[in-house]
């Protein structure tokens, strides 16, 4: 998720489990009977798909504001008096297992994250949970608290969360979030009944995703039509928790099999070359319309490759740094391969660019979005690389405002799915749904040529 998720964003959630595994965990962890502020944290180690993309183990990420939120602490964090490592120390104490609890580096980047050791017998009873759908669970109990859950109160308690989500209506994507919360549940309701399918695709997945898009899932019962939220570091409409966003591409698609899917073609490189102005990337989207063939045939590597090269490009443009990117492609894609991704001209033109740009936003002492709000930059340039991703995304958020536009005016297709540069849409009248797209494809063409950028939106397959 590098460079396509803010850590920051993550909030802690309910869980749901059957009452054996519960009294499992307590059999094995029997202090937590007298410590219940512990039970939040293990939940969220246990249950979030959040899972950190550095180290083999995939432990839980904790950034600050997460911890404050499961200790019940967010009144010290906004008074800057909060520190995150006493207590999730003392959760480690309380836990009685083997774990790691890896240090916050703001230079990286990185936030805290904890991998608990699970004893086979646990490990065992977690995976068994992972794969059973939640309301297929015997006996479902909250985690937290052990009681029993009735579904349909859930239901209602997070439709109720969906109803009253808070809109600041100064903010230019104001609209499109009120518009989003407002999709009718029913839309989802065939999507809905393609779950048991959906974890079928999942198990099929690679090991490093199965367990992500198993935790998502057991969370759609109950949460299924997402909720989006505005956050302060970024222009763009986030969900809230776990949702459909946050599954791997092949489960989404089956989860939304009849729902069509459209995407910016090579929406952040045309936004940056002409923001950060790389005629040679320019004229390249103009001439062929991509940048993958020629990056990948400059690094020597082939279309199986084109994911990681996609999410490590978009990760360079929101301000991760060198040894970031280099450590996470050389992950993904071995030392070698990731030396000559990184050294190929194609990368080394938006590298430069962006260096360029940071200096910029630095000498004029902040920077201007697409709609023309001041943001300025902090004292010792500690948020320089919020403000270059923000300036990107603001970009982005144009470019795609005018499918809001025509999408409230009309009750014959639904947006079931929104994903930055991306979105599912469903069709409620077959007959009107070809000219309808057209329509609103010819309308995001047109503000992509008023702004110069050298994109379009286009129907993936």
């Amino acid at each position: 998720m590098i460079g396509m998720f803010d850590p920051s964003l993550i909030r802690p959630q309910r869980a749901v489990v059957s009452r054996a595994f519960r009294e499992t965990l307590l059999g094995r962890m029997p202090r937590l009977r007298d410590q219940l502020a512990y039970w939040r944290p293990l939940g969220h180690v246990l249950f979030t798909p959040f899972l950190d993309e550095y180290q083999a183990e995939r432990g839980a990420v904790i950034p600050r504001p997460l911890a404050a939120a499961l200790e019940g602490k967010e009144k010290e964090l906004r008074g800057g008096r909060y520190r995150s490592l006493l207590f999730l120390t003392g959760f480690v104490d309380a836990c009685g297992l083997e774990a790691t609890l890896s240090p916050y580096d703001h230079e990286a980047g990185r936030a805290r994250v904890l991998t608990l050791r699970l004893e086979p017998a646990l490990d065992a009873g977690l995976q068994q949970e992972l794969r059973t759908p939640q309301q297929q669970l015997f006996e479902p109990v909250d985690f937290e608290t052990g009681k029993a859950v009735g579904w349909r109160g859930v239901n209602e308690r997070w439709r109720q969360v969906r109803q009253h989500v808070a809109v600041d209506p100064s903010h230019p994507n104001a609209d499109g979030v009120r518009y989003l919360n407002g999709v009718s549940p029913r839309v989802y309701a065939p999507h809905r009944e393609r779950l048991d399918a959906a974890y079928g695709v999942c198990l099929t997945l690679p090991a490093t995703k199965v367990d992500a898009n198993l935790r998502i899932l057991r969370s759609l019962p109950w949460q299924f039509e997402p909720t989006y939220q505005q956050v302060r570091k970024s222009p763009r409409i986030y969900t809230i928790g776990s949702s459909l966003a946050l599954c791997s591409g092949v489960v989404r698609r089956c989860l939304l099999h009849d729902a069509a899917q459209y995407d910016l073609e090579n929406a952040q490189p045309a936004v940056v070359a002409c923001l950060w102005d790389i005629p040679d990337i320019h004229a390249l989207l103009r001439e062929h319309g991509s940048i993958w063939p020629l990056l990948l045939r400059q690094a020597g590597l082939s279309d199986e490759h084109k994911p990681s090269v996609k999410i490590c490009v978009y990760a360079a443009v929101f301000g991760r740094t060198r040894w970031m990117l280099r450590q996470v492609l050389a992950k993904d894609i071995g030392e070698e391969r990731a030396e000559r991704l990184l050294a190929s001209p194609v990368f080394q033109s938006l590298l430069d660019a962006r260096d360029r740009r940071m200096k910029a936003i630095k000498r004029d002492g902040g920077m201007r979005d697409a709609f023309g709000r001041f943001h300025p930059l902090e004292p010792q340039s500690r948020n320089i690389r919020t403000l270059l991703a923000y300036e990107a995304q603001s970009y982005e958020v144009k470019l795609m405002w005018p499918i809001f536009d025509l999408a409230r005016r009309t009750d014959d297709y639904s947006i079931v799915l929104w994903l930055h540069d991306g979105f599912y849409v469903r069709s409620h009248d077959r007959s009107k749904f070809t000219r309808q797209m057209r329509r609103l494809l010819g309308a995001v063409e047109r503000q992509a040529q008023e702004l110069n950028i050298p994109t379009r939106l286009v129907a993936s397959a």
